[in-house]
């Protein structure tokens, strides 16, 4: 199997993870609202804790979008941006491992970093175009006095 190929493998089953742990964690809102009810956390507080969790979800689908759509043009990022999108989940499980400790949605994180992180020096590098033209795509003519 081609370098490229393995890349665009490795990002799409990292971008069906992360899909999946983002729309999991959104519909489990549901169950986090009813246990903070239950809890003897202030009204500002419970709203606080909602909006992160609806934040966290919501970042980690539109980052599962994002290695998809690198995923199915790959020449849309460089090696460079997708090293550091592969980074997110990474700190997200480091974060989780931190605090929570053995966690399995932590072991998700990890599992869609490593593959991002290693599929990012296998894909194609993006095509960038200068910022400018160069002087050789200027065309300049001398006037000339009649």
């Amino acid at each position: 199997m081609h370098r490229v190929a393995i890349s665009r493998v490795l990002l799409s089953l990292a971008a069906l993870l992360m899909l999946a742990g983002g729309g999991a964690h959104v519909l489990a809102l549901r169950k986090a609202s009813a246990v903070l009810e239950a809890s003897s956390l202030s009204g500002r507080y419970a709203a606080i804790f909602q909006g992160l969790w609806l934040s966290v979800g919501a970042m980690t689908v539109v980052l599962g979008l994002s290695y998809l759509i690198l995923a199915w043009s790959p020449r849309l990022g460089t090696r460079t941006t997708l090293a550091a999108l592969g980074a997110l989940p990474l700190t997200g499980a480091i974060s989780i491992y931190a605090t929570v400790g053995n966690f399995a949605p932590a072991h998700l994180l990890l599992a869609a970093a490593a593959m991002v992180l290693i599929a990012a020096p296998l894909s194609r590098e993006g095509t960038r175009r200068p910022a400018m033209p160069g002087p050789e795509a200027i065309s300049v003519t001398k006037p000339t006095c009649p």
